[in-house]
């Protein structure tokens, strides 16, 4: 790194005439830039020989069914089995044809340790991983169904059409996700861990793209552009001294006449 800045910053320059402002701002915006440049992406290559490749992150349920891992469900009766088996999709019949009822959660736990998955509510499975203080797990985005938030009443309920509209509202004011969120950051405190969410404790570890050095390149666009308004200040500086020492002469020869 070192040897390019050296040579970058370091090139044969012809002498500048004295208060040539507009070529100093230049050849300032230039050395800047070479070594930010430099620096960047030799830190770039380094971190591209250097960063292990990670497998690549289970986002959809598409991926969940193509992937080597199984599936772990407990085995309390729910209807997921028999929908996922005699689904007309063809990735809910492949998550049907990996999925695995066990007895206790204990077994999940056992399972998800060997780098298996299991499925279960979003909620109640971020708050099984807290317990489990598994870190490096994480939940998939895509959901197999929705999960609707509710108020049980007994049917026939004079005011459950309020309560229906009230809900909804909360919901769409984003105040259900809030309150699930502060109720996991109050678990995750409880059992000595940091009150974030599990998804937002994960570390994404990938090569460096020239994306990532974008900056470079915005430091150099501001210092060719405060070059340019320094070569115009100073052309308009000149322009204003030479009439103003055109003017001077003229009066001179008149006086000597």
């Amino acid at each position: 790194m070192l040897w390019i800045t050296s040579g970058a910053v370091r090139q044969p320059m012809p002498q500048l005439p004295q208060g040539s402002w507009g070529c100093r701002l230049l050849l300032v915006a230039w050395w800047l830039a070479a070594v930010v440049l430099s620096t960047s992406y030799t830190g770039s290559i380094t971190a591209f020989l250097t960063v292990p490749r990670q497998a690549p992150k289970i986002a959809t349920l598409h991926d969940l069914a193509q992937a080597n891992s199984k599936l772990f469900l407990l085995d309390y009766g729910a209807f997921l089995p028999g929908y996922l088996t005699t689904s007309v999709d063809p990735v809910y019949r492949a998550l049907g044809q990996k999925l695995h009822l066990v007895e206790s959660y204990d077994a999940i736990r056992v399972e998800m340790e060997a780098g298996h998955a299991f499925v279960e509510g979003r909620h109640y499975t971020q708050a099984a991983l807290i317990r489990w203080r598994m870190a490096d797990a994480y939940v998939v985005e895509e959901m197999m169904f929705p999960n609707y938030n509710g108020w049980a009443f007994r049917k026939g309920t004079p005011w459950t059409p309020m309560f229906n509209k009230y809900l909804l509202r909360m919901v769409e004011s984003g105040l259900v996700n809030h309150w699930h969120r502060t109720i996991l950051a109050s678990f995750r405190r409880d059992h000595g861990l940091t009150p974030r969410l599990l998804e937002d404790n994960l570390l994404s570890l990938r090569p460096l793209s020239v994306s990532d050095s974008q900056g470079t390149f915005i430091i150099m666009g501001f210092g060719i552009a405060l070059a340019i308004v320094g070569f115009i200040l100073e052309f308009l500086h000149h322009r204003l001294r030479a009439r103003e020492a055109g003017g001077h002469s003229l009066v001179k020869s008149y006086d000597f006449q």
